[in-house]
Order: C-alpha cells, then structure tokens, then sequence
C-alpha cells in the first residue's frame, strides 16, 4: 500500500490515470541494463505513469532503487512499483502534493529512512491545462557579467577570461539581456508562445 501523506488532492482530473488508457504508453526500457546506477537511490516525482514511470523502469533496470511521487493515482503507482521490483529493485511509494513545501521535505526524509541515501532526484512532476490567453515563453542568456560569476559563480581563475571563449569574445552585459524580456512582456510578442530567446551572442549556434 503506498505511503499517503495528508491532506490529499486531485486537481481538474490531472494528471489522469495511465491504466484508463488507450493505448498503452510504451514504457519498457528497449535495452539491457548495465549497471550504470548500481546501488545509487532516485527520488522521480510524478513517477507513477508517462514519462516518470519509463524513467523509474530505466533506472530500475541500471540497478537505482527507486522512491516512486505521486499525487494520488494509487493503481498506476503501484503498477510502477511492481515494474521496479521485477527489475529486481527496491520501491516505495509516496503520495501527495510536491507543491507542498512541507510534503516535499517529508517525502525525501522518507525516500532516505527507508531506501539508505539519496543520490538523484529527477523533478518529472507537471501539468497541462488548455489555451486561456496565458503565454509562456523563456529568456536564456549566455555569459553574463553579474555579481554572480566573480562571488562565487566561477572559479577564481577563470573569472578574468570569462565570456572570452564565445564568438564575440567577450562577456555580455545585463542591459543586453533585458530588452529580451521586455519583448517577450509586451504585444510585440503576442503571437509568440512556448519560445526560449537565447541572448548569447551565438554561442548556442556555434555548437
């Protein structure tokens, strides 16, 4: 039986249940493992169905004992707990709600009391709701010049040739990052959505 944390919820029928489904998912791990994961503990959040079950089977099958979230899709967590186990693995499961700080610091304390460590935490967890005028997009800037990189962000000797290494040769500045953000704000974007403006001065396309 899986582990419920208090108070549960379930949310506008998110993220639904695998085992109403039709078809099937394809979660099997399509090669044999090779120990890649021996002996280490993975914490998957929203591992009881889609991409988190597939990725619990794939570590499961590298040899990672497995602390199955979820939010309270009792049938597909134990489904997944069993695909860990016949990997020959450990699993448990925990229910609840990763947006509760609370249950989260519960969860891993759990995961390590009872599995022995810790080592990977894969954030899977997430939800999707229809077009209501909200627009997301992203901002990904290269090599800024901030307080960050010189105060701990780089290590000391790298910091006087920081930025260097990018096709313009140089680190770029925060005020040519912020227009970025003043796009993507304003009705100049407005038939833009799900996009990442990369401020980097090529180095994404260099590579």
């Amino acid at each position: 039986m899986p582990e419920v944390m208090e108070p549960m919820i379930h949310e506008d029928q998110l993220p639904g249940h695998e085992s109403k489904l039709e078809p099937k998912p394809d979660w099997k791990p399509r090669f044999k493992g090779s120990d890649r994961l021996r002996g280490k503990v993975a914490l998957v959040t929203g591992a009881d169905s889609g991409i988190g079950r597939a990725v619990a089977a794939l570590f499961a099958r590298e040899g990672a004992d497995i602390a199955i979230l979820y939010l309270c899709e009792h049938d597909d967590a134990g489904k997944t707990k069993e695909i860990v186990e016949n990997e020959g693995r450990k699993a448990i499961t925990i229910a609840g709600d990763i947006g509760d700080k609370t249950f989260c610091e519960a969860a891993v304390k759990q995961a390590v009391d009872r599995l022995g460590r810790l080592d990977i935490l894969v954030n899977n967890a997430g939800e999707q709701h229809p077009d209501k005028g909200i627009r997301v997009n992203g901002v990904a800037p290269g090599p800024i010049w901030t307080p960050l990189n010189p105060f701990g962000g780089q290590p000391p000797e790298d910091v006087a040739r920081f930025g260097k290494d990018t096709p313009m040769g140089r680190p770029g500045q925060p005020n040519e990052v912020a227009p970025s953000f003043l796009f993507l704000a304003c009705e100049d974007s407005s038939y833009m959505t799900g996009q990442v403006l990369h401020p980097d001065r090529g180095d994404t396309t260099s590579r």
